[in-house]
């Protein structure tokens, strides 16, 4: 009878660590797997951010294309010219206006008469000739 019980103790300790083997075997590919789901999300969000960031360079890059074409344009050119380098073209005439602070005072430091009438009479002048402060 020993025999038989050493036979079947020998096999219940050999079901245990299958049992306990599977188990283990079990709960390590969950633990695998639930990795695998976070790495996937984690990727999945920077693809999404990395997707967005795309579409906005794309945005910004067509506005600057934009922008590029302003500049390489004969008009832009034209303007700079005027405006930086005082260029006009060939029948065109320059006139000069001066602007006023609300001092009454022109850029170049004069005091503007016209700055002190009020609208009224600056109205007045243009189109009567007249000269009342």
């Amino acid at each position: 009878m020993s025999n038989i019980n050493q036979k079947s103790n020998s096999t219940i300790w050999t079901r245990r660590i299958i049992v306990t083997g599977g188990i283990l075997l079990i709960l390590f590919s969950i633990v695998v797997a639930v990795r695998q789901i976070v790495n996937r999300r984690a990727i999945d969000q920077e693809i999404e951010k990395l997707n967005a960031e795309i579409a906005r360079l794309k945005v910004d890059q067509k506005g600057l294309l934009d922008e590029l074409d302003v500049y390489q344009s004969d008009f832009f050119l034209e303007k700079q010219a005027r405006t930086k380098l005082n260029l006009k073209k060939e029948g065109e005439k320059v006139v000069v206006v001066r602007l006023t602070d609300p001092g009454g005072q022109t850029r170049d430091g004069n005091v503007d008469t016209q700055a002190q009438k009020t609208n009224l009479g600056v109205w007045r002048e243009y189109f009567f000739g007249e000269k009342n402060n």
